[in-house]
């Protein structure tokens, strides 16, 4: 994915994602000097299905090559 990452500073966006698991984080509630919120707005993005097989599985974990045969579709997706 490709795009901008801004801070977020509109209260009601804010407050919509706002709730009691965020704040157990912030000591200072939503006015905690270490509280930020962030926007990241996509401008494009690439997308790969992969072999979904119980070998593909496995030379992703392992870090087997792969061979082109076997990466599956792409798809360039402009947002």
């Amino acid at each position: 994915m490709r795009g901008r990452l801004t801070e977020e500073r509109n209260d009601r966006v804010i407050d919509r994602h706002w709730s009691n698991a965020v704040a157990a984080w912030y000591d200072g509630g939503r006015d905690d000097p270490n509280m930020i919120m962030l926007r990241f707005d996509i401008s494009d993005a690439e997308i790969w299905k992969s072999d979904t097989s119980i070998r593909g599985f496995f030379k992703m974990l392992t870090g087997t090559k792969i061979s082109p045969q076997e990466i599956g579709s792409h798809a360039e997706v402009s947002i």
